[in-house]
């Protein structure tokens, strides 16, 4: 009888790992402790079931730390006594609400499993999710009695050129989706992230709707954001990028109050650059906000605890892909206004490594940049392909037509 040598990956048999799914809810399955819906990043419908405890043994406790079934049973106990069920998060997800299903593997009989589930968004109706890249800021004035975290959020995969024909998306993104043109209803701090790129490197610049401090207004539209005193010399950067594509003269452009490192003559080159096709240039959606309490301390929690030796940094990390999600700001007492949109959930699409871990690569900015002109330009030549197709498909429809003797259109 020949020697079975063991696995030696200390996981069960043939498990295929899917990782994380953000999942929008349809339905409950009590009975089958599932969820049922569409994986938000894919459209695809997918059904995925929350083990037993046995079960949970078998797919998630590693084989070579706990050796026998006792031992992985009595693990698998100790991790799951607060592990969420379809009944318990039917309680608090509405339908149509985001479930982040976590750890997700295929089993020997195809069903979907995951470790732990966690909600993203649980009313639909004033909350959004999505999937994209966020930074989170720790002010260097961080008070220790009101401590503060910003998120600045980049819809990679939605990066576009912004041609004459999308300037209107551009419009709605410097005009804190008024006009709901993103993925949900309600206004929110957004504006664009600016790649210009050459074949050897990316830069990004980032433009957001601006405020005006004597209308205690935001600032609405292209033009307004583009040919407004900006902030900085990055700010002026993106203005003189948009300004080209939107063909907005170069002379309406306002120098930035802060001085250091704005170059007038440089960025006039820049201007005519992209004029002349020297350099390209896409955006990307991007949105702000503060991170709502709980998260906040959570993520402050990661912080401490990194300091420990013990977990991940969420905050000055740099980019990292997370499934977000966004909750519209209450009315203001005795006000028509509302406070800002926050940030209710960052939850990691994978595994985040510390970051004083020689293998941690922080994403930067320049990175970003060029995830955007890639996206974009993979976008814009899938589309002149279609549009190159179509007009094939109609230049032959009409040649058919004269062959049958049908008039020329």
């Amino acid at each position: 009888m020949a020697f079975k040598l063991q696995s030696g990956n200390g996981k069960s048999g043939n498990i295929k790992r899917v990782g994380h799914i953000a999942l929008a809810v349809e339905e409950f399955d009590t009975e089958k402790n599932a969820v049922s819906g569409y994986d938000i990043s894919s459209g695809e419908s997918v059904t995925v079931r929350m083990p037993s405890t046995k079960e949970f043994a078998a797919l998630f406790v590693n084989r070579d730390r706990f050796d026998t079934e006792e031992k992985r049973l009595t693990e698998a106990a100790r991790q799951t006594r607060k592990q969420p069920t379809a009944a318990s998060m039917a309680e608090k997800v509405k339908e149509g609400g985001v479930m982040q299903m976590q750890n997700v593997v295929r089993d020997n009989n195809d069903d979907l499993v995951a470790r732990w589930a966690n909600a993203v968004i649980t009313d639909p109706s004033n909350q959004a999710a999505m999937s994209a890249m966020i930074e989170v800021n720790k002010p260097r004035d961080d008070k220790p009695d009101a401590p503060r975290r910003s998120a600045t959020i980049v819809q990679v995969d939605e990066a576009f050129v912004p041609s004459p024909e999308k300037l209107d998306a551009v419009e709605n993104l410097l005009s804190n989706n008024k006009d709901g043109g993103m993925a949900f209803n309600f206004e929110a701090k957004t504006g664009v992230t600016v790649a210009v790129s050459t074949e050897e490197e990316s830069k990004g610049f980032r433009l957001m709707t601006g405020w005006d401090a004597d209308e205690k207004a935001s600032i609405q539209g292209l033009e307004a954001n583009v040919t407004r005193q900006p902030y900085d010399f990055r700010e002026a950067n993106a203005q003189t990028l948009l300004a080209a594509k939107a063909g907005i003269p170069f002379e309406q452009l306002s120098a930035p109050e802060k001085q250091d490192g704005y170059d007038a003559d440089y960025l006039g080159g820049l201007y005519e650059a992209v004029q002349n096709g020297d350099v390209d240039v896409s955006v990307a959606p991007t949105i702000q906000g503060n991170l709502m309490p709980f998260v906040r301390d959570r993520i402050i929690d990661s912080e401490l605890r990194q300091d420990e030796g013990k977990g991940a940094r969420l905050s000055n990390r740099g980019y990292f892909e997370a499934h977000i999600g966004l909750e519209q700001g209450k009315t203001i007492e005795d006000s028509n206004d509302r406070y800002p949109t926050g940030v209710r959930e960052v939850a990691a699409t994978g595994f985040l490594r510390a970051t004083n871990d020689e293998k941690f690569t922080p994403v930067w900015g320049g990175e970003i940049a060029a995830r955007i002109a890639d996206a974009a330009a993979t976008k814009q030549e899938a589309e002149l392909e279609a549009a190159k197709k179509m007009q094939n498909e109609q230049e032959r429809s009409r040649t058919a037509g004269q062959e049958f003797g049908q008039p020329a259109m």
